[in-house]
This record gives structure tokens, C-alpha cells and sequence, in this order.
């Protein structure tokens, strides 16, 4: 769809006002449908197409993150011939990944490996972009629906936590944990801590949340991560509210909450057999009016 034929956006403003990981927060929970188009002052624009909250597909302008690349770096395929192949590919108007496993250069699997590590890097650059960047989101509108091969939806979560760890919105950070004051936190009854790359000793802190409650200066005081890692993880669990907050410790035979996490729908669940939902216009009470 061309720029002049776009309708006006659902909802419109800057990454200084609300940071990336905010965003995808908010498109999450309101399992949004549609397209956040986001362009720096420099006209560089990153294009991500959402289906039910789950980025699907992402376009980059100009281009940096190439499936060659993310395939070299795998140690999947050489070189040589990754660059005869992205010549035979150009010539037949074909997919790179398409002509790579016909040659027998890589396997479908290695293919849909890379393709999905080449998403995550591609959805990873909106962390980096400057906070002057604006964003619009399209309710209902994929303008994506002609690029790239088949949906693969990136699970929002393990984004999130991704872009907290790699680049912090520190004063969001700093404000969030002051208003945790003297609370303890307990992992909420249907948190999934496994749909976030945690590594081993972050896993650690929040298993240790479910078995007990903890303070933020205990956690820190258990020198499990470095104050810094620690802060930015307990934030990560606040905004996605993967924790439920608590006065001092929960008393014994307490009864938990109820959830305070939407689970992830099964037919967004990754699974490498599952058919990745179509795109479904977005119902008008769920459409994002002003992200936090």
C-alpha cells in the first residue's frame, strides 16, 4: 500500500513519551492486529506488522539484517556460497532461503532457524532507535501482507525482555521501582517466565519468586545478578505484570490471586508444525487509543 493511500493511524506519538518496550507491551495486552510503522528524523523506517499483539514480520528501510548473514553467523552455510545463491535467487526473482535449500546448502530447519533469528534481529533495532523516532500504528491494516514468506509471530515477552536488558529506559526503570517502596513481590499464578529467554541465574531470581516473596533490596541483596540486572529484570516483570505485589511476607497457607498475565493463546504458542494465525481487523473497543 502506498504512503498516500494509508488511512489515518489508530494512534501516533514518539519513543521519548513511550519507550519501545512500553509499546509492545501495550499492543500485547490489547492483542492488536494491524501495523506500527516507526521513522526516525533521519527517514529511516521499521515497519511491524502485528497479528492478535505478535509481531509477524518485520521490514527495515534501508535494509541491514540480511538472511545471509544470520546464516553465516549460524555457521549454516559459507560464504561462496551464500553469494551464488543470492545471485540465482536475484536472477529467478525467487527467496533466498527458497533457492539455498533446493541446492541442499541448508536444511527447511536451518532455514526457519535463521529466519527467525533474522525477526528477532530485526525487531531488536527498534531499542536503538533515537527517542526523537515517531510511531504510527495502523488498526486492522497489514502492510506486510505482500513481504516476506510465512508468518512466524516473535513472541512479545521474550522482546520485551530483550530490549529492557540490551538498552533500559532508566527513568522509566528508576520511577517504577520507587513506587515499589517497602512491597514484596511473588510470582503471579499464571506468570511465564519460560516465554522469556531468561538465562539460568535470571530464571533463578524468578523461581525463587514463586516460592516465596521477596523485597527488591533482598533480591539485590543476594547478589543472584548485579544490582543493574537485577533492577532492569524486576522491572521487566513489573510492566508485564508477570508478579504480583504484596505488604510484607504472604502469610502461611495464603491463597494467591487471581492471574495477572494473559497466557499466550495457543495458536500463537511457537511450534514448528502450527499454521501462524491470519490477520484479523481489530475490534474498535480494542483499538490503541494513547499508549501509557
Amino acid at each position: 500500500m502506498a504512503t498516500l493511500d494509508l488511512p489515518a493511524p489508530s494512534a501516533q506519538g514518539t519513543l521519548a513519551k513511550t519507550p519501545a518496550v512500553h509499546l509492545f507491551v501495550y499492543v500485547y495486552e490489547r492483542e492488536l492486529s494491524g501495523t506500527l510503522v516507526l521513522s526516525t528524523p533521519d527517514g529511516d523506517t521499521t515497519t511491524i506488522a502485528l497479528t492478535q499483539g505478535w509481531p509477524s514480520r518485520v521490514k527495515l528501510e534501508p535494509a541491514d539484517v540480511f538472511l545471509s548473514t544470520v546464516l553465516e553467523d549460524q555457521g549454516f552455510a559459507e560464504e561462496h556460497r551464500l553469494a551464488a545463491t543470492y545471485q540465482l535467487a536475484q536472477r529467478q526473482r525467487r527467496r533466498h532461503g527458497e533457492v539455498l535449500v533446493e541446492h541442499g546448502d541448508i536444511t527447511e530447519e536451518q532455514l526457519q532457524q535463521a529466519l527467525r533469528v533474522q525477526l528477532e534481529r530485526k525487531a531488536g533495532r527498534v531499542f536503538f532507535m533515537s527517542e526523537a523516532t515517531t510511531f504510527a500504528y495502523y488498526a486492522g491494516v497489514d502492510l506486510l501482507a505482500d513481504y516476506g514468506g510465512p508468518e512466524a509471530p516473535l513472541d512479545p515477552l521474550a522482546l520485551v525482555w530483550n530490549g529492557v536488558r540490551q538498552r533500559p529506559p532508566w527513568d522509566h526503570v528508576n520511577a517504577a521501582l520507587n513506587r515499589l517502596a517497602s512491597a514484596s513481590m511473588r510470582l503471579a499464578v499464571h506468570a511465564a517466565p519460560e516465554r522469556f529467554a531468561f538465562r539460568a541465574a535470571e530464571m533463578a531470581v524468578v523461581q525463587g519468586l514463586g516460592e516465596r516473596p521477596a523485597r527488591l533490596a533482598d533480591l539485590i541483596g543476594s547478589r543472584t545478578l548485579g544490582p543493574s540486572a537485577m533492577q532492569t529484570l524486576v522491572y521487566c516483570l513489573l510492566i508485564t505484570k508477570q508478579v504480583d505485589l504484596t505488604e510484607g511476607a504472604m502469610p502461611a497457607g495464603a491463597t494467591p490471586g487471581p492471574p495477572s498475565v494473559r497466557p499466550a493463546p495457543p495458536s500463537m504458542r511457537p511450534s514448528p508444525s502450527a499454521s501462524p494465525p491470519s490477520v484479523r481487523p481489530t475490534p474498535a473497543a480494542a483499538r490503541m487509543s494513547a499508549p501509557p
